[in-house]
């Protein structure tokens, strides 16, 4: 075993890759980030870089020249909703996603965690809680309008308003 791991240890690596490949490298293409923003996607705080080598070793990601690191055999593993979604704009799996996909930092595990309970897992705009109450993290000033992954611009916020929210700052969703 080259990782050193339990094999459940191992799945749930592979699959927080695919997922963090899923939103932010459709394509494939994770050598899109640094080693350091690849670990925050996944949730991963141990050594980086030794995983990434290990994964390369063991055959389940690939260093290319077009974009350091990608999925090996992704069209293999991405859900077919996202083969489809990528079809449609033109995009074959294993190319570089177009640069005008989002290049952000995924929000780290703990800051997600600490933002949730600074908030007491309750929903900022609405006030939904529970079980039943899928709650995401906001961020209150859009990345995609010069927002960071800073706690004090992180909210709590259920699917729903989440959703509606979308990339607006507050004032603009009263309207």
């Amino acid at each position: 075993m080259l990782l050193k791991r339990e094999q459940w240890e191992v799945v749930g690596l592979l699959e927080s890759l695919w997922m963090f490949a899923a939103k932010y490298s459709p394509a494939g293409d994770i050598g899109r980030f640094d080693d350091d923003g690849i670990a925050a996607g996944i949730g991963y705080s141990g050594d980086i870089s030794a995983l990434l080598e290990k994964m390369i070793e063991s055959g389940w990601i690939k260093s290319d020249g077009e974009c350091r690191l990608s999925i090996n055999e992704w069209e293999k593993h991405a859900q077919k909703w996202l083969i489809g979604s990528l079809a449609r704009r033109g995009i074959k799996i294993g190319e570089a996603t177009p640069e005008k996909t989002e290049k952000r930092i995924p929000i780290s595990a703990g800051v997600r965690f600490d933002a949730l309970s600074r908030d007491r897992f309750i929903c900022q705009y609405c006030g939904a809680r529970g079980t039943g109450v899928l709650l995401e993290v906001d961020h209150v000033t859009p990345v995609s309008k010069g927002g960071t992954n800073d706690l004090s611009n992180l909210r709590t916020a259920c699917y729903k308003c989440n959703a509606g929210k979308s990339d607006k700052l507050l004032e603009e969703c009263q309207q």
